[in-house]
């Protein structure tokens, strides 16, 4: 699934006023933040999963599971920091550019804090489960689907 829609990114869904000099780093960000959005998605559903069959009932989840989830959430804050990082290059690349600057400058923004909340998420995670602090999995939970949220949100900006 995260490999068809990274494909997707490369090879559609552009946006109506495609640039004639696209960066390289354009199509290459576009088909990272749909294969964000798929192991944001996987990930928060295995999550889900955990939450409502396991820890709800006071009980510890399988290995395996933890591990797939714990295996999409790294892949997930990797994918997150480095479609960041990609953006701001075309950020960079298109600032004298001034069709479509606001709606770039938001979609910089909104991609800046699901990033740093996948990382904040993940962080969370860590202190949970390394210091027994069971607590903080409700709020690693609150900041990866906000950050989820914010992924939502600035691809169908762009989109639109």
């Amino acid at each position: 699934m995260i490999w068809s829609l990274l494909l997707v990114g490369l090879v559609g869904f552009s946006s109506p006023d495609r640039l004639e000099e696209e960066p390289w780093s354009l199509p290459v960000h576009r088909a990272m933040g749909y294969g964000l959005l798929g192991s944001g998605l996987l990930s928060a559903g295995l999550g889900t999963l955990n939450y409502s069959l396991y820890y709800q009932r006071g009980e510890t989840p399988p290995d395996g599971l933890r591990f797939a989830h714990r295996a999409l959430g790294y892949t997930t804050v990797t994918l997150a920091l480095t479609t960041s990082f990609l953006g701001y290059i075309n950020y960079w690349k298109l600032r004298h550019r001034k069709a479509g600057r606001l709606k770039r400058t938001i979609h910089m923004l909104l991609s800046t804090f699901a990033a740093g909340g996948f990382l904040y998420a993940g962080t969370l995670a860590y202190r949970a489960t390394s210091r027994g602090e069971l607590d903080r999995l409700q709020t690693h939970r609150n900041v990866a689907l906000l950050s989820l949220g914010s992924t939502m949100l600035t691809i169908i900006w762009i989109l639109w």
